[in-house]
């Protein structure tokens, strides 16, 4: 609904710019004729500047994403498609293109990403170091230079301060008071949270009636964002940001108060660990509430991995997953292009827990971009997959297998192309007979530079079965310690599984690995999909 078509010279004046461009504040008039790099933030403009060049030197089509500025002065990240308009000769005229709004799709990583940073940094530090973490995580989503985290005494009239972020520490505040006990009747207008028991906005601070001024050495406010974080009808503590450089709105409330949340679950929990570590009845509280995460976490995941097959007239689609009774970290999907190529990707993230379910929702909103942007290039896609996650997985690694049937829509042999990371290698037999692993492998996703991916091909004829599985299946243990194996072992159970019916077929593997495994639990996940042409 708000896409934006535009068009600008080679000196990069606008010369169309669709009616929409007034979902973001402007009008027509105010874009036509002014450089298009005016309305990109001041940290893209440079790469947005170098991408066009490269454009019109070398015929690309590139497709890039940047934050553009609102008429507001806020951020909007942007999808964008640009081609090169050529004359008869071949010399460039002008550059048109797309953008498309993708603010909440970053958002929603960002939010992904922020959790799970923090999370991560509680496990090796105290309190006070994870509460300011958190501050600067709040402040740099919201772009606001200040925050501050109180603790309320249980009695609700008593303050302590616990924690400034480190801009402010370091940029605006010169006053003390870390852990400052003092009463709410006495503090500023920003304990109006507690007394209202909502987050309240203050966007114009010095005009306020009530203010009471700030003390020697504090930092100089113009606005401010202040939410409270309930527990059992009292609020426990407050967490406040400010002095974004535009007015504090509806969202900024969603995202603070989400991150307050979130904090104090975190801060709750690393002070009963340092306060009671000690005790056994502590440790009995922390697994307690372990437990519920995930319980709440197997649920998020169930949600995740929906489980729906795909249509494709030219290929039968089946597939079993079993996770443990634990929170697993198998996770597969299946995406349609416009073309009716069929994309899908099966994945492997290290461990078990609540981290990996978290991994899992990450890894879902990164494989979708990915398939959006190089559905056609498994090799490309794994590489850029693995870019997008190797800084949020410092202690996991994810394996997996992407692959793209080239079309549904064709008569004849069927084309798949796949890469593998770090992962299983897929097991193809043929109609006429034949059974064989197939692909070469890379490295698993979710380490530094330098990796390397192989796109492989294949064409399969009607009657070819393709199988992809993760490493719950080969190794699956049985009484004697024995495990099914990445080799013979595998290629005999499928072999001797294949039935009339995919679906026939995947039952059959299914039980021949619960009689090897006889009354041995599951020790990982066991996710198997096959395909047959059709």
């Amino acid at each position: 609904l708000y896409d934006i078509i535009y068009s600008f010279d080679l000196n990069g004046a606008v010369t169309y710019i669709s009616p929409s461009i007034e979902h973001f504040g402007y009008e027509v008039d105010d874009v036509l004729g002014r450089n298009i790099l005016d309305f990109i933030s001041a940290d893209d403009r440079a790469m947005v500047a170098d991408t066009f060049t490269r454009a019109l030197k070398k015929g690309e089509d590139p497709s890039l994403e940047m934050r553009m500025i609102r008429k507001d002065g806020e951020i909007a990240w942007m999808w964008g498609h640009s081609h090169v308009i050529r004359d008869l000769d071949g010399n460039a005229v002008q550059i048109v293109g797309i953008l498309k709004d993708v603010t909440d799709r970053k958002l929603a990583e960002n939010i992904i990403q922020t959790r799970l940073r923090m999370i991560e940094y509680a496990v090796n530090h105290s309190l006070g170091e994870l509460l300011q973490n958190t501050l600067d995580e709040v402040c740099a989503i919201t772009d606001s230079p200040i925050g501050f985290y109180h603790f309320v005494e249980p009695d609700q009239v008593t303050l302590s301060l616990q924690a400034w972020s480190t801009r402010t520490m370091e940029e605006f505040c010169t006053a003390t008071g870390e852990g400052l006990h003092y009463r709410v009747d006495e503090a500023g207008v920003w304990v109006d949270c507690i007394h209202q028991r909502r987050p309240v906005i203050h966007n114009d601070y010095v005009s306020l009636p009530h203010r009471k001024g700030l003390p020697e050495g504090h930092a100089h406010v113009v606005r401010e964002l202040v939410v409270p974080i309930l527990r059992e009808e009292k609020i426990v503590a407050i967490l406040g940001i400010g002095n974004k450089a535009v007015d504090y709105t509806d969202k900024d409330i969603e995202i603070t108060a989400y991150f307050a949340d979130v904090a104090w679950e975190i801060a709750s929990r690393k002070r009963a660990e340092e306060a009671l570590k000690n005790s056994e009845h502590a440790l009995r509280e922390r697994n307690t509430r372990m437990e519920e995460d995930l319980k709440i976490a197997q649920r998020a995941q169930k949600g995740i991995i929906q489980g729906i097959k795909p249509k494709c007239d030219r290929l039968a689609i089946e597939f079993r997953y079993k996770p443990m009774e634990k929170v697993g970290g198998d996770y597969f999907s299946f995406l349609s292009s416009e073309d009716q190529s069929l994309g899908f990707f099966i994945g492997d993230v290290a461990g078990h827990g609540l981290a990996s379910a978290l991994f899992i929702a990450l890894l879902k909103s990164s494989t979708d971009k990915m398939f959006r942007e190089f559905w056609k290039e498994p090799s490309t896609y794994m590489k850029n997959l693995n870019g997008e996650l190797v800084d949020y997985m410092s202690t996991y690694f994810v394996t997996g297998i992407y692959g793209v049937f080239e079309s549904c829509g064709c008569e004849g042999d069927m084309s798949l192309k796949f890469s593998i990371g770090g992962h299983p290698r897929p097991l193809l037999i043929r109609k006429g007979g034949g059974t064989a692993f197939t692909g070469l492998g890379g490295n698993i996703i979710g380490i530094p530079e330098p990796v390397d991916y192989t796109t492989n091909e294949e064409a399969l004829a009607r009657g070819d079965r393709l199988f992809v599985y993760t490493d719950g299946i080969p190794e699956t243990i049985n009484g004697r310690r024995e495990i099914i194996g990445f080799d013979e072992g595998l290629v005999e159970i499928f072999e001797r599984s294949q039935r009339d019916s995919l679906s026939g077929t995947l039952d059959a593997v299914m039980e021949e690995i619960h009689r090897f495994r006889g009354a041995q639990p599951l020790q990982d996940d066991v996710t198997l999909i096959g395909f047959e042409v059709l």
